[in-house]
């Protein structure tokens, strides 16, 4: 924390120059300025420059610690104007920008010494718990002279080979173990009580890692009659709110807590309700928004030794005024009381302090009088960080501290969630505990998967990846959990891109999602099922939440999956030729296929008038797309030598779909014979029994 205390005049100096004008804005204000507002305009510039020189000039890095003073003045320094920077720049060595990229070097050196030999497994095993790529990154990223200070690099080096070498094929072969076991449940004879048991035995003898990615066990548990039967580690339910969200009534969280509840049993409700956004505009680094929504903000300013809402911005934290349109937070917090709902009040927390954020929730949502405040929840991707997969790793002292406060200032049995999407960012040994605050939680809140199963590469992936080259989402959350072994995990899920598969698991989405990540977790591990707010209006989870014109959008917006452009448009680009994974290419799966004919039916479902404000380009894709995602669920059925009564509905469900087809579209589905002599063969045996 060193540097915090060197740069209160560059932060001051900088709150002033930025509540002038913007950054790089200064010509234009300057042409049509007054003189006295032009010379005091100069005289912060440059006295805003001289104290961001002073700070850099002051940084010794002595330890990862140290990283919250190097990555402040690298974000101070990045919003002065370039002709400010060139002054940094040309200026004497230990005030210049060497200063600062040596010292960015040193922290990623003592980053990957921290992850490599800080931690309690071998550093091969911790490759498993992923994010390794964001080191990689960051060193490709820097200057040459930069990178002959990361030493340690080599290390990093060692644990790539290891994955390439040793972790990526060994998860290959995992895929193709269970995918053998997967087939066998396809093809067994739910009715024959020596098949279901054989392939029982078959399951069983899977390591976990591997049962992670067997997509058909419900298929298995079906047939042994124990479907209905939930894992009994799913501890907490509930949702994932933010303002910038979905707003809702309370008597639509009530609606969606009690289907929460309907869908997991025994759980206990649970939001993690987001109350300090980022707001990288504002503050001299980037501020926390405390959306509190206030009724007048000198209520507030009032309560904190006098300070305005100018002094709270120089400390990087702002608040949110009230809103016609939002509920005051007290109305929501006194109406979890009374439902007997928790909340963890979660912060970005970009620059500022975290123990005076902890201090100011503490007043300002009155936490002692509300039970239903069970603790504080961190987003690290957004600590010291403004932008995506920035933010700094939150060591084992500075989880320490944090843990230690919060107990001190909350009081006991409040808990902290600290989440991100890759163990890199936390702490590596630290769980809390025994003397030192509650027990952590952590949340892993990754998206933009291909598959549950590793079937299909996603959005961050290798578009030419190969079925079982990377991670699916079940084994990476998977692995994330095994990293924490005696802590409560949360799974934050149900991002909108991960609809292009999650919406072909069995209706409720939700409850069958919840339940595939409870069964490949440990079972004595208790674990909590967060689902977004951003998916809340769509027709799959709460569609009573939409308005005519809301469901319209979401139709179209899940069209736009199936285009053949756009990062985010996994789907629609593996149906970009007939390369479909059954076929041996990289293509288009069985679950993309099932992902059309869901959005056909939610087209079908919509009136004509509804219907017609869809993008009539997108539905031609959608017709485009149908038939050959109707061959690709017909190469994925059981040969005829397999074929019995219980391939009955879905061989009925595939020839509804194609009889529903236009005629142009029935020509281009290549094996509509074969569906035809097989939906005839299932029709004699039926008629037989």
């Amino acid at each position: 924390m060193k540097l915090r205390q060197k740069v209160v005049t560059a932060i001051m100096v900088l709150c002033m120059l930025f509540s002038i004008l913007p950054v790089n804005s200064f010509a234009q204000t300057l042409k049509n300025a007054d003189v006295s507002v032009t010379q005091g305009i100069d005289d912060a510039r440059k006295a805003a420059t001289e104290a961001v020189k002073d700070a850099i000039a002051a940084i010794d890095v002595q330890s990862i610690e140290d990283r919250e003073s190097v990555v402040l003045a690298r974000r101070l320094f990045d919003r002065l104007s370039d002709a400010d920077k060139m002054m940094i720049i040309n200026a004497k060595a230990n005030s210049n920008l060497n200063t600062l990229e040596t010292a960015e070097a040193k922290i990623l050196n003592l980053w990957i010494d921290d992850l490599y030999t800080g931690n309690p497994k071998a550093p091969v095993e911790w490759a498993r718990s992923l994010g390794l790529w964001v080191l990689d990154e960051e060193y490709d990223n820097m200057s040459e002279e930069q990178k002959q200070l990361v030493t340690s690099y080599t290390k990093l080096e060692a644990m790539d080979e290891y994955c390439e070498e040793v972790l990526n094929p060994s998860f290959k072969e995992d895929y193709k173990i269970a995918k053998i076991i997967q087939e066998k449940i396809k093809a067994m004879d739910p009715f024959v009580g020596s098949e279901v048991r054989e392939v029982r035995a078959s399951y069983d003898a899977l390591t976990d890692d591997q049962k992670s990615i067997v997509s058909n066990y419900e298929v298995l548990k079906k047939a042994e009659g124990t479907n209905d039967v939930l894992p009994s580690n799913i501890k907490l339910s509930g949702a994932r709110s933010t303002s910038y969200g979905t707003s809702l009534s309370l008597e639509n969280w009530q609606l969606i807590d009690d289907k929460m509840q309907n869908y997991f049993p025994g759980s206990k409700s649970t939001y993690i309700w987001i109350t300090g956004m980022l707001d990288d505009d504002s503050g001299p680094a980037g501020s926390c928004l405390i959306d509190r929504n206030f009724d007048d903000i000198k209520d507030f300013e009032g309560k904190y030794k006098g300070k305005t809402e100018d002094e709270w911005r120089n400390e990087n934290i702002t608040f949110r005024k009230a809103s016609s349109t939002q509920l005051e937070q007290e109305v929501y917090l006194d109406y979890f009381d009374k439902h007997n709902i928790d909340i963890y009040l979660q912060v970005e927390s970009a620059f500022a302090d975290m123990k005076t954020l902890m201090d100011i929730y503490y007043d300002v949502f009155d936490v002692a009088n509300h039970k239903c405040v069970k603790g504080f929840a961190i987003d690290v991707e957004w600590y010291w960080g403004v932008e995506e997969d920035s933010g700094i790793p939150v060591t084992d002292e500075r989880a320490k501290e944090w843990n230690e406060y919060l107990s001190k200032t909350w009081g006991p049995g409040k808990q902290l969630i600290l989440k991100h999407y890759a163990a890199t960012w936390l702490p590596t040994t630290y769980r809390g505990g025994n003397g030192s605050g509650e027990k952590l939680v952590f949340c892993n809140d990754s998206q933009g998967f291909g598959s549950f199963d590793g079937e299909s590469s996603g959005i961050y992936d290798d578009p030419k990846a190969k079925a079982g080259d990377g991670m699916g989402c079940g084994r990476e959350f998977k692995l994330f959990a095994d990293y924490y072994p005696d802590n409560d995990v949360i799974y934050q899920i149900g991002y909108q891109a991960d609809r292009q598969w999650y919406y072909a698991f069995e209706d409720p989405v939700i409850k069958s999602f919840g339940i595939k990540l409870a069964e490949i977790s440990n079972p004595k591990q208790n674990i909590g099922i967060a689902w977004v707010n951003f998916s809340f209006k769509d027709p799959l989870t709460f569609p009573w939440l939409m308005t005519s014109t809301e469901e319209v959008n979401v139709v179209n917006n899940l069209l736009k999956y199936l285009t053949e452009t756009g990062s985010n448009n996994v789907v629609g680009q593996r149906f970009d030729g007939d390369r479909s994974v059954v076929s041996g290419g990289n293509g288009a799966t069985l679950s993309d296929a099932i992902f059309v004919k869901r959005v056909r039916d939610l087209v079908n479902e919509l009136t004509p008038e509804q219907r017609g404000e869809l993008d009539p380009e997108l539905i031609d894709r959608l017709e485009m797309i149908e038939p050959v995602a109707i061959d690709i669920r017909i190469r994925y059925l059981n040969d005829a030598d397999k074929l019995g009564i219980k391939d009955y509905d879905t061989v009925k469900e595939i020839y509804d779909i194609y009889q529903a087809l236009t005629d142009s579209q029935k020509g281009k589905v290549k094996d509509a014979d074969k569906l035809l002599q097989y939906m005839d063969r299932l029709n004699k045996y039926k008629a037989k029994i």
